[in-house]
Parts: structure tokens; sequence; C-alpha cells
């Protein structure tokens, strides 16, 4: 740590505040301010560093096969050397061409003295310039330089051959190897520091003999042209290829003094150092102090926003009424100030002591106390009220005092205050409902004082002896319906009503089995003889009126077809009439199926003569297809 190191040198001359200024601008980039970088300097001490250079020659070699026109009179004659199987590292410069010397076949005329014309390609023959290989002039006519073939002797060779440049037609040429020497300059730099990057041109071949004066670094060794293996390995060319190699070395050295600037952390120290004119940082400088400080209070960041944001979530859920009606935003902003207040503290808590001023510790400090202060009165505050509550139920905010009245008593705020408006709430909307079920969805609600959910019940039982007045049998079995929760004993009253009015409604149309079923349901509620018996009386007339109209109409009906549909319904009117009366109707219902039954028959035979009549036409024809 930090703390435990003894001082070192201060700062005392301008290369030393300049080195310090250029470690700060160093450090801005890896994200430390350079007003704290200076804050945080422990001090600065002077340190040697050196570099070298070595200028190599390299020389590269290859070796190439050279001939000329032989004699042409050899009896014997030797293969060509071949230079691909030859190494220009292992063989004598100076005697390679004459132990290679030969006297070979020429290889561009294979000994023949002659190769083929380039002109004509060994045609004999090229295109004619006269008339460009058309074979007629410009009038159509036959051309008189090549008499039509469109081509004329080449005048460049005999027979398509010309005299070999090679071998000058002996056939013959000798030839030797010969090794092709080339050299080039190749600078190596070890190490290539911030002392080497102070050296303008320490790449540079020509910088070598420059006026040392002119370099910003002292020279101490300058070696002079040596063999190559005196050079140390770390100053070896790279990357030459193999067929270079390094035949000299000059190798120079040079020292320059560098400032070490030393700077700390709360958590760690590290060395940047600085070296040239104007300063340069090197590319070794340690910043991890840095490093670990930023990674260590992004983490504290991370997680004091994450708890924050809990915290003030977890104080929103408490009740809906907090999301809706509460200063939520206001609570998370503040939470993420917390955070981001924390943060600068932590952050200034791990800078050293020396950096650790009032701006980067205890400003932060005081607003991390001030926004906690004002985090804890906001939600010591903002929370459900009962004068709030009557408040919006006075101003028409119906759904807000409902709302704000059960945090009030789901968190024990003040729960009787709570109920009271919350039994407000609903007598509110059981008076102002526009029909007996929405009063009983607001007496379905809960109700919390003495005797206000019988006092609902009651006037959904009185909403519902009121709908009745006026409702048709549809309606007053659905009140009935809702009678059996809110007031049974008039659900048994709503029912027989209802199934007196449906009897009534079913006599008049005539359907005997409809009066029959009705009235014995009112029966069974209680219904009066003295109530069922005129329906009763009625619903026998009126079926035995409706039956016999319909029979009737099934007498009048001239086609068997139109007879059968009229008198199904007859059929069905009368077997009601039978089960409301309990004795045969006239005519019976046997008869009237008697009837259909030979309706239905008639209108089968008219079908079936129908068809046999389509039918006749086409027998002849069928004869005649098959006689063919």
């Amino acid at each position: 740590m930090s703390e435990s190191l003894p001082e070192l040198q201060s700062p005392r001359t301008r290369r030393h505040q300049e080195s310090i200024d250029a470690a700060a601008k160093a450090a801005a980039r890896a994200g430390f301010s350079e007003e704290t970088f200076r804050d945080s300097v422990l001090g600065v001490r002077d340190d040697v560093d050196g570099y070298a250079r070595a200028l190599h020659t390299v020389e590269k070699r290859k070796v190439h096969l050279r001939t000329e026109p032989g004699p042409g009179k050899s009896r014997e004659q030797k293969a060509l050397p071949i230079p691909d199987g030859v190494d220009p590292w292992a063989v004598d410069v100076l005697t390679l061409a004459a132990t290679t010397r030969v006297v070979a076949w020429c290889p561009a005329c294979l000994g023949s003295g002659a190769t083929k014309c380039p002109t004509c390609r060994g045609a004999a023959k090229v295109r004619c310039a006269r008339c460009e290989g058309a074979g007629v002039d410009a009038r159509g006519a036959e051309c008189h330089g090549c008499g039509g073939a469109k081509k004329t002797p080449c005048s460049a060779c005999k027979g398509g051959q010309v005299e070999c440049g090679g071998c000058r037609a002996t056939g013959e040429v000798t030839a030797w190897l010969e090794v092709e020497r080339s050299t080039r300059p190749v600078v190596s730099v070890h190490p290539m520091g911030a002392a080497a990057r102070t050296h303008p041109r320490v790449s540079d071949p020509a910088d070598f003999d420059l006026d040392p004066s002119r370099w910003a670094a002292t020279r101490v060794e300058d070696t002079g042209l040596r063999a190559p293996d005196d050079a140390p390995r770390e100053l070896a060319p790279a990357e030459l290829k193999a067929s270079e190699r390094a035949v000299s070395t000059r190798v120079q050295r040079f020292q320059t003094v560098r400032c070490l600037v030393t700077y700390g952390t709360a958590l760690a120290t590290g060395v940047v150092p600085v070296s040239g004119s104007p300063p340069e940082v090197d590319a070794t400088a340690d910043w991890r102090p840095i490093e670990l400080r930023r990674n260590v209070t992004l983490v504290v960041g991370a997680a004091a926003l994450g708890v924050g944001l809990f915290l003030a979530s977890g104080w929103a859920s408490r009740h809906a009424w907090y999301a809706q009606r509460a200063h939520l935003p206001a609570v998370v902003a503040l939470a993420a100030a917390i955070a981001l207040a924390f943060t600068l503290v932590v952050s200034g808590v791990l800078l050293h002591r020396h950096a650790r001023t009032v701006t980067r510790v205890w400003v932060p400090a005081g607003a991390l106390m001030l926004l906690t202060g004002a985090i804890a009165l906001l939600t010591a505050r903002d929370r459900p009220r009962p004068a709030h509550a009557r408040a919006s139920f006075a101003a028409g905010d119906v759904a807000g005092a409902a709302l704000e009245a059960d945090a009030l008593r789901a968190l024990d705020l003040d729960r009787a205050a709570g109920e009271a408006i919350l039994d407000r709430v609903h007598r509110r909307a059981l008076t102002r409902a526009a029909s007996p079920e929405a009063m009983a969805a607001s007496a379905r609600e809960p109700w919390y004082q003495a005797g206000a959910r019988e006092e609902a019940q009651r006037a959904v039982a009185a909403a519902i002896e009121r709908a009745v007045a006026g409702a048709d049998e549809a309606r007053v079995t659905a009140l009935a319906d809702l009678a059996r929760e809110f007031a049974p004993p008039l659900r048994e009253r709503l029912l027989r009503e209802g199934a007196l009015r449906r009897a009534g409604a079913c006599a008049e149309a005539g359907d005997g089995r409809c009066v029959r079923d009705e009235t014995t349901r009112a029966l069974e509620h209680g219904a009066e003889p003295a109530q069922t018996d005129p329906l009763l009386r009625r619903g026998r007339a009126r079926c035995a009126e409706s039956l016999r109209a319909l029979v009737a109409q099934a007498d009048a009906a001239r086609a068997a077809e139109e007879q059968a549909a009229r008198l199904r319904p007859a059929i069905a009117r009368s077997e009601g009439c039978t089960a409301l009366t309990q004795e045969p109707t006239a005519p019976t219902v046997e008869a009237l199926r008697e009837r259909l039954r030979g309706a239905e028959s008639r209108v089968l035979a008219e079908v079936r003569q129908e068809g046999e009549g389509a039918a006749a036409p086409e027998a002849p024809r069928r004869r005649r297809h098959r006689g063919r």
C-alpha cells in the first residue's frame, strides 16, 4: 500500500515538474484527472535509461547461368551447369566461373544453330501487307501482292527458320555459373522504449554518422564496423531471407536520464517512467493502481445503485397506492442520486491520503447525508392519510379515495378510518346504481362497519321489488335469480309471478303444453288455484280455437304437399291441447296423423308419376342406341 512506502524525492527541478505534467496527461487518458494525479504523486527520482542500435550490412547472393557463343568445332559437349542446386554462400565467388565453365549444346536451338522465326512463327508466310489479309483490293479485285492468297512469303527468314542468336548458328555455347551480389542496410534498436522514441531518426542508417551534438541522448559507444557475430543477440537483424546474410555490423550505445514518477492510491502504488525532451511517458508505465481503483469504484457504484433501486421498489410495492399516487419518480431519482454520491465518496476514499481533498471526499459525503435525509423525509411524509382520502371523496375522486382508504386499512396505518371511508365509497356506488344488478355488485364489496352489509342487502331487495312492477316474464326470472342472494323470501314470489305471466302468454298463443307446465310451476312456488284456474280455462279455449283454425287451413289446401305441411302444426297443437285437458280433441291426434300419412302417400305417388312421365320419351332413344 502507498501508506507504508517511504517518502520519495520531491520534484525540485523543472525537468521533474515537466515529467509529472506528462505523466498526468497520460493518466487522464487512463481515467485519472490530471489534478488528482498530481496530488497523488509520492515523489520523483532520476534514473539512467539506455538503448542501443546496430547498423547491419546485409548482402544478398543469387547464382545465375551465363552463356556466350561457343567455338562450334568441339568434339564433346557437356551438360549445362544448374544454378538452382548451388548454395551461393557455400562457393568461392571468385573461382566459381572458372570451375563451372563448360562447352555445351545451345539451350535455345538445341544444337541446330537455327530457331523459329519470331515474325512468322515458323510458318514462312505472313499476312499480305497490301490487302491486309483480305485477298482483294479496295475495288474488290484480286490483290496483286498476294494473288488472292492473303499471305506472302516471310522476308525475315528462310523456311520459317532464323539464325540462333545465342550460339550465332554454331549450335554450341560456353556456359558457366556466376554469383550476383547486392547489399542493403538494416537497423535494429533495443529496447524501443521512451528513450529510443525520443531519438527522431533512430532507425535511419544515415543517422549513424551525424554530429553527436544533434542527438538528445549521449552516445557512450560506437564499435565501428565489426563482424556480425560480435553484435548482441537482441540487436540481430530480423526477417532475413534465405539468400541474405549480415556481413558487417556497427553498434552504437546511448544513455539518457529519465524520471521515475511514483504515484499511489489507497489500494496500490505505481511508477511512470518519463524521458526525452519534450518528455514522453514510456510504454512500461504502471497504471494498475488507477485501473484497480476504477474497477472497485464501478463495482461499488453498481451495487449501491442496485440496492437503492431495490429499496425503492420495495417501498413502492407495499401497496398499489404508492405506485399510483405517491411520488415514486422522485424516490427513484433520490435513490439513484444517493448511489452516485456514495460512489463518489468511495472514489475519494480510494485515493492516496495526499489527494483526499474536501472537494473529493467531504463534499460528496455531505451530499450523501443530505440526500439520505431528503429521501427519509419524503418516504415518511409520502404515505396514505385519512384526510387526503376524505378530500378525494368529497372532490368526486372516488377511485382515489378508495385506493387510499384500502392502503390505510391494509397497511394498518388507520384501519378504522380506512374502513369507514371504504363503506362510504360502497354506499355511494350503491345509491347511484342504475339497476338492481349494479346495486348487487356494490353490495358484494367488503363492508366493515356493523350493519352496513345488511343495509346494503335491504337496499338491493327494495330495488328488486321496484323493478318487478313493469317487468316482463324474462326480466322477472332474472330478478328472481338475483333475489336468491339478497332476498330469499322474495324469490318465491318472483318465480310464482314469472310462471303465471308465462302461462298467460302461452294461453293467448294457444300452447296447451306450455300452459300446463307453467301453471304447475306456479303452484309449486305457492300460487293459489284461483290464480291458475282462469289461465287453464283460457288456455283450453284458445287451444281449441287454434286447432280448429289449423285443421280448416289443412282442409282448404288442394295440393297434397301443402296439406301435409299444414297438418304437422295441427298435430302438434292437438298434442298440446290433449296434454292440457287430458281429453281427446276433435279431431283426435290419431285422426290427424292418419290424414298426414295419406297426404304424404299422395305426395310420393305424384313424385313417382312425374318421374315415369319424364322417362317415357327416353325409351325409344335407348332402344336405338342398343341396336347400333
